[in-house]
């Protein structure tokens, strides 16, 4: 997590969020983090919720207020008439698509109180200037980053196609994210693979990740009568191993802001096929650092697989273009170093520091 590597010595962190559990708490916590739990609100206006983040700041006087994602800026918008010498941050991690009128207006009125406003990927930049209208002096483009990931031996790679069910010889296609097929898009990559089996008959999908539409996906699967070449494998909260044994990465959704499990990928070396939405072109820089395809089309989805999937050694080749750009723009310390950098600009140097 990109927040692990914040300077301690000189910024004091205090997490305010809905829930925290599980090896994240715990690791934000050995890291000398503080965190304040307000619960969930019944809707995204819940007075109660709002009465309860009041009370977990009471005892605050922050010099700087960061919101993330919808609740998170939400709740920033607000403590911030509170703290009003604060300076205010928010992260735009949408790409607008299919935001609607009620949507648009509350974002725009969010970021008309920060002071710097963050565009995750160059189309979500492209978004809040055009669509929302925000100032261009208040907006900072600080693309996204992810952890390197871990190393493993051979013996743990095939371990862990073991405990998968996957043989060695066996070509694995993966995809990871959220099951939530309006916006992930899994289900035209199921749709894609029985055409794929034609010709690459020893072939598996693995699906990482957990949502509402599991039970919508397997059906999908039996419908199609490809359930033994694909396998659910739930939620895991590190993703590394399961690109180590990814002959192919493949992200069909049809919105992405920016694409964080496309650099995942690209950063374990895995040749990438990818949706061309949102960020996701700037990433795989126009198609040099991987294929892009067009979104809701599992015909062209399938025939750009079968294409890597015929040369794997020139995907391989160009998956090593991939992580040389990953390794230079999308990791999380040069995240933090430049999430620092816009703090530093915002306080003006100022030596007293303790955000949240």
């Amino acid at each position: 997590m990109s927040a692990e590597g914040l300077d301690l010595d000189k910024y004091e962190h205090i997490l305010l969020c809905q829930s925290a559990m599980g090896p994240l708490r715990e690791r934000l916590i050995a890291r000398g983090w503080s965190i304040r739990e307000v619960g969930f609100p019944t809707s995204k206006w819940d007075p109660r919720w709002f009465l309860r983040a009041l009370k977990a700041t009471s005892d605050l006087d922050p010099d700087i207020i960061h919101g993330a994602v919808s609740e998170g800026n939400i709740l920033a918008s607000m403590l911030s008439l509170r703290f009003s010498r604060a300076k205010v941050v928010k992260e735009e991690t949408s790409d607008g698509t299919g935001r609607r009128l009620a949507g648009r207006l509350i974002a725009k009125m969010m970021y008309s109180r920060s002071d710097a406003v963050i565009a995750v990927s160059p189309a979500v930049e492209h978004y809040l200037l055009k669509e929302l209208k925000v100032k261009p002096s208040r907006i900072r483009l600080l693309m996204n980053g992810v952890e390197r990931p871990r190393s493993f031996t051979d013996q743990q790679i095939a371990e862990f196609r073991e405990e998968l069910g996957i043989a060695d010889s066996t070509l694995v296609l993966g995809t990871v994210g959220r099951l939530q097929d309006s916006h992930k898009g899994q289900s035209k990559l199921l749709t894609a693979l029985p055409e794929l089996l034609k010709e690459f008959d020893d072939l598996v999908l693995v699906i990482v990740g957990e949502g509402p539409d599991l039970a919508h996906l397997r059906q999908i699967s039996n419908r199609l009568g490809i359930e033994t070449s694909v396998v659910f494998a739930g939620y895991r909260g590190k993703a590394e191993p399961f690109y180590r044994i990814m002959d192919v990465f493949v992200l069909a959704s049809t919105m992405e802001a920016f694409g964080l499990v496309v650099a995942e990928a690209m950063l374990s070396r895995v040749p990438v096929i990818a949706s061309a939405v949102g960020g996701i072109p700037y990433i795989l820089d126009g198609g040099n650092c991987g294929a892009l395809v067009s979104p809701c089309d599992s015909v062209g989805l399938g025939r750009a697989i079968a294409r890597l999937l015929r040369d794997l050694p020139s995907a391989r080749v160009t998956a090593e273009k991939a992580y040389e750009r990953a390794v230079s723009n999308f990791v999380s310390d040069r995240y933090v170093g430049d999430l620092e950098r816009l703090w530093a600009e915002l306080l003006k140097e100022d030596s007293r520091v303790g955000s949240f």
